[in-house]
């Protein structure tokens, strides 16, 4: 038990402390940039996801590549015995992960005003993690090439497959000696916390991942102000992108 603890406190110390020199880099008011415009960014996935797609035999086979990746994340999830897991297809934005609602009727993700994880959820993290490698999310649409060529992709596009995280607050009003100026800051940092998580021990690369901050904008709650308010989604989702030309 004693190493166990010791194990976890280590891996809390160095999330936080490449979480600390990561945020070094940005400035608040970029992370306040992305999740005030977080709903015209949202749109853009979309956009960015299917350029390219033009006929309905195309976006048919895009969306068969949503589908085989929503079928292989649930069953491996149902193996695993993660069922504190939900698992959705959205279709325009992807297979989407969410802790169910009754985790949180202990202990929360987040702390109020506070956008550091709850080490008691570092675990299921950790498991989601492991799925991830599972199910081959890095080099899913690799392993797939039977789905993905029906795809015409343009010489130099390539389809990969790109993780999001959205982060979300209640609906209590910060104090004017909090960390973070408003919930819409507040949200983008926890989802940063939460992204930043994965691809440290995940080892995806870093372009493979984007966050979201909607503040309180969003209850799952019919009380605003209701802890569970604090929480993240996760979407992962399959996009197009051109790679940048190799200098001789």
């Amino acid at each position: 038990m004693k190493r166990m603890l010791l194990n976890q406190s280590k891996q809390e110390a160095e999330v936080e402390a490449s979480g600390f020199l990561q945020l070094k880099r940005y400035r608040s008011s970029q992370i306040i940039f992305i999740a005030l415009f977080t709903s015209l960014l949202a749109l853009f996935v979309i956009i960015i996801a299917i350029v390219g797609i033009e006929t309905s035999q195309e976006k048919r086979s895009y969306q068969k590549v949503i589908n085989a990746l929503y079928r292989d994340v649930k069953t491996q999830a149902q193996k695993d015995g993660m069922s504190w897991l939900e698992v959705d297809n959205t279709v325009a934005k992807g297979v989407k992960l969410t802790f169910k609602p009754e985790l949180f009727e202990k202990n929360q993700l987040f702390a109020a005003a506070r956008a550091k994880i709850n080490p008691l959820y570092l675990p299921y993290l950790n498991q989601l993690i492991q799925l991830l490698k599972q199910v081959g999310f890095e080099n899913y649409a690799q392993t797939h090439k039977s789905l993905v060529k029906a795809i015409q992709i343009e010489n130099g596009d390539e389809l990969i497959m790109t993780l999001r995280v959205e982060g979300h607050t209640d609906a209590g009003t910060l104090a004017k000696t909090a960390l973070y100026q408003s919930n819409i800051e507040l949200s983008g940092f926890r989802a940063y916390a939460i992204m930043n998580y994965i691809q440290l021990y995940s080892q995806i690369p870093g372009d493979r991942f984007g966050i979201a901050g909607y503040g309180s904008l969003r209850p799952i709650s019919s009380n605003s102000m209701d802890p569970i308010n604090r929480r993240v989604e996760i979407y992962l989702l399959p996009q197009i992108i051109t790679r940048p030309e190799e200098q001789s």
